[in-house]
């Protein structure tokens, strides 16, 4: 193979890796948004049963929680929130845990590797 072949094969590989990251960021921001709307439509759920855990630079661990039913509005990539009288946007990346305080149950949880991978608990299976 002639070393231009290799050249154009190498930057066809990384583009498919950058497209299956951006892939993983989108289901990610989906899986988040649809979560989050079912919490807070579903009359099966009690929003006031969750909280969310988020990266918060400057507080201890890096870390902040917020009850639930403070979110005001779920948009594409965020949610709006009022804490401490303040309005607040947190992205959805941020986002590391989502917790039923109720059950302990995890509903959500980014894995913390490199990859930034994420896991998710159907809910849906739960609801029969």
């Amino acid at each position: 193979m002639k070393l231009i072949e290799l050249h154009i094969l190498k930057v066809l590989n990384l583009v498919k890796v950058v497209h299956l990251k951006l892939a993983n960021l989108e289901d990610m921001t989906i899986l988040i948004r649809d979560l989050l709307n079912k919490l807070i439509w579903d009359s099966k759920e009690d929003i006031k049963d969750y909280v969310i855990i988020y990266i918060h630079r400057g507080a201890l661990n890096d870390q902040r929680q917020i009850l639930a039913h403070l979110i005001e509005k779920v948009y594409v990539g965020s949610f709006l929130c009022t804490i401490d009288d303040e309005e607040t946007i947190i992205p959805f990346h941020r986002i590391l845990e989502i917790r039923n305080i109720r059950t302990q149950e995890i509903v959500y949880k980014k894995r913390s590797s490199q990859k930034k991978e994420v896991e998710c608990k159907d809910k849906s299976k739960n609801d029969h």
